[in-house]
Formats: C-alpha cells, sequence, structure tokens
C-alpha cells in the first residue's frame, strides 16, 4: 500500500482524483524546481536552501515513474471527456451539441495527447468554465497541460545537476 502523498500507478484512487493528485504534484514541482534552479544560477543561498526543501518535499521518484512514458488517449476517452464537457455546460440544444461534440473530439485527437494531459485540460476548463467552451479554449488548454507535464519530465532530469550544485556550494 502507498504511504500517504506517495503517487503511485496502481492507486485505487478514482482517477479523477489520482489525475489531480498528479497535477498538483507537477504545480508544486515546477516553481520548486525553478526556485532552486535560479538560486544556483544566481548564487543565492536562500534560494537554493527554499529550492532543496520545496523539492524534497514533492514525490519526485513518483512523479518521475508517472511522468516516464504516458500512455496516449484513446478516442474513447477522448469522445467521453468531449462528452462530460458538454454534459455539464449543457448551453447547446440537442444537434447543436452533437456537432460540437464530434468537431471537438476530432480537434482534440489531432493534438495525440496523453491521457494525464487531456485529463489535467478537462479539469482546467471544468473549473474555469461558466458556459459552453470554444474548441479554441479547450485546445488551447490541452497544449498548456501537456507543455507542463513536458517541461515537469525535462526538470525531472536536470534535477539531479541541480541539486548536486546546490549541496556543493552550500556546502563549500
Amino acid at each position: 500500500m502507498a504511504k500517504s502523498g506517495e503517487l503511485t500507478q496502481g492507486s485505487t484512487v478514482l482517477p479523477v482524483q489520482r489525475e489531480r493528485r498528479i497535477a498538483d504534484a507537477v504545480a508544486a514541482f515546477l516553481p520548486a524546481y525553478d526556485k532552486l534552479r535560479d538560486g544556483v544560477m544566481e548564487r543565492r543561498a536562500s534560494d537554493m536552501r527554499d529550492g532543496l526543501a520545496a523539492v524534497r518535499a514533492v514525490d519526485v521518484a513518483g512523479l518521475e515513474r508517472l511522468l516516464a512514458d504516458p500512455p496516449r488517449a484513446t478516442a474513447v476517452e477522448i469522445a467521453e471527456a468531449a462528452g462530460v464537457l458538454i454534459a455539464v455546460t449543457k448551453h447547446l440544444d440537442k444537434t447543436d451539441g452533437e456537432i460540437f461534440q464530434r468537431t471537438l473530439v476530432q480537434f482534440i485527437a489531432d493534438e495525440q495527447p496523453t491521457r494525464l494531459g487531456l485529463a489535467i485540460a478537462m479539469r482546467r476548463v471544468l473549473l474555469a468554465a461558466k458556459f459552453t467552451p470554444s474548441i479554441a479554449e479547450v485546445i488551447e488548454t490541452l497544449r498548456a497541460a501537456e507543455s507542463d507535464l513536458r517541461s515537469a519530465r525535462q526538470r525531472l532530469e536536470w534535477l539531479p545537476d541541480h541539486v548536486k550544485a546546490a549541496e556543493a556550494l552550500l556546502n563549500g
């Protein structure tokens, strides 16, 4: 069984809650890494200490496992996500809703999103939507979510070097 706060792929947590936890971990990791990196680059001891503490508070190993090789969303998952979006905003009549959903599904599929990117994007759209969002808003949010995930993967690769540099500067 996973420790509290630990990220696992075989979680019994509902998928939406799991993706939310991953999104929260990514959101916590990115600024922590940036603070550490900036502290090292600018030789600011306080930022290095704060960055190290913040990075160590994130389940980096779990995050690495989950972001290592993210599966692409299937056609069914894309259709379900678009259907949920239409169902909860309900500002379109039946015919317009069906046309919008088919078009939205095609545009999302053209982006070839990861499952996690799609889940994060749909959550962001649903939290921000007061009315049915435009296809452009959905795609823009999806691209931002995928960019955040790519950025987190890249920063995870660079993290060991920045940790070593910060520790050397602080202890040397």
